[in-house]
């Protein structure tokens, strides 16, 4: 009976998928990039004097240098050549190329990511479900198509991916991993992959805490919705900095640089331009005294980031906007008169920017 029994767990072993990421047994205390070089957040190489600096030295020496000097927050080394960059920063993404390995000293967790750097889209690249970690490690293992796991530790995102991810991206506390099969073999971790980087200060332990505290919030309740970016920053601003992290400096540090990020993301120039269509919409509502329209009613803020951009929408669209109060039936009686006013109009759009902008 006992033989019986060892057999079948032998089997039971044998039948399930193997699952690695690129941190190796413990994701939470480092990883290894083996065959990928370092690139920025925008996937580029990056320049020499901003993004790195170069030096004509072996492996050994480089990973030497790296750890002694206290900027240097990463490398890049091509193996058993004298390729060696010393990075200012820890690269955001990064890109396969065999023969290379790109090293880094803080610890971070990884999301997946495609050949281009994006995050994947729902039933194209991956599909969605709402497992805790440990099923949704498990429902891929049941699925032949399943090739990779992303998740969020500690909550129920999940996402079975359809193919193993290209690239993957530094995100606290997300993991992401793909199936361990022969094919994997390259992107195994080793030892050698590894350097220790130096303890982080409490302050820095702080900021992370904040950083984290504020991502969390922006998936938890937004979604990581965009159109949620004011909502966000707002309850942040109440939860985290006025409440959680009052009187902490160094941990609402961490939470504006996370506001900031996303601000950065979510204010594209096409987001911008529609603040100030907006803006414009309210100027020329009160220029024609018109009583209700739809725009008066929508209860938006700008970054001071699109402050310019909506300010020369609104400038350009001033006209426009009264045509289309017009064909949609309203009245502008001091239409005709429109060039007499326009200086008035256009200062105007930058007070109502800055009535609707965030400070």
């Amino acid at each position: 009976m006992t033989l019986i029994l060892s057999l079948l767990t032998i089997l039971i072993s044998l039948s399930c998928k193997n699952f690695i990421d690129a941190h190796g047994d413990d994701h939470a205390i480092r990883y290894g990039n083996n065959n990928y070089v370092c690139r920025t957040k925008d996937s580029r190489e990056g320049v020499e004097g901003k993004d790195f600096e170069k030096y004509d030295i072996n492996n050994q020496k480089c990973e030497a240098e790296c750890t002694k000097k206290h900027w240097c927050e990463a490398m890049e080394i091509k193996k058993d050549t004298s390729h060696c960059e010393l990075w200012y920063y820890k690269p955001p993404k990064l890109e396969s190329k065999n023969g290379y390995m790109c090293k880094h000293k803080l610890y971070d967790d990884l999301v997946c990511r495609t050949k281009n750097g994006g995050k994947g889209e729902e039933g194209i690249d991956y599909k969605k479900y709402q497992f805790d970690n440990q099923k949704c490690e498990n429902i891929c293992d049941g699925e032949s198509w399943c090739k990779a796991v992303e998740y969020t530790i500690g909550t129920e995102r999940c996402e079975l991916w359809y193919y193993k991810p290209p690239r993957y991206e530094s995100k606290d506390g997300d993991v992401c991993k793909w199936i361990d099969t022969d094919d994997n073999d390259d992107h195994e971790p080793n030892d050698d992959d590894f350097f220790l980087p130096p303890p982080l200060s409490p302050c820095e332990e702080a900021q992370e805490e904040g950083y984290n505290a504020a991502n969390y919030l922006f998936w938890d309740e937004f979604y990581e919705d965009c159109d949620n970016i004011f909502e966000f920053a707002e309850k942040a601003s109440k939860d985290l900095l006025k409440d959680r992290f009052a009187g902490e400096k160094c941990a609402r540090d961490g939470v504006k640089n996370s506001i900031d990020e996303w601000y950065e993301k979510c204010l594209n120039p096409a987001e911008c331009n529609e603040y100030g269509q907006l803006a414009a919409e309210l100027v020329i509502n009160d220029f024609c005294r018109i009583g209700s329209y739809r725009a008066i009613y929508e209860n938006k803020k700008i970054k001071r980031a699109c402050k310019e951009e909506a300010r020369r929408k609104c400038r350009g669209s001033l006209y426009s906007t009264i045509e289309d109060l017009v064909a949609a039936g309203y009245k502008c009686p001091k239409m005709d008169s429109y060039n007499d006013h326009v200086d008035e109009l256009r200062e105007e759009c930058r007070v109502t920017v800055l009535e609707l902008m965030e400070t």
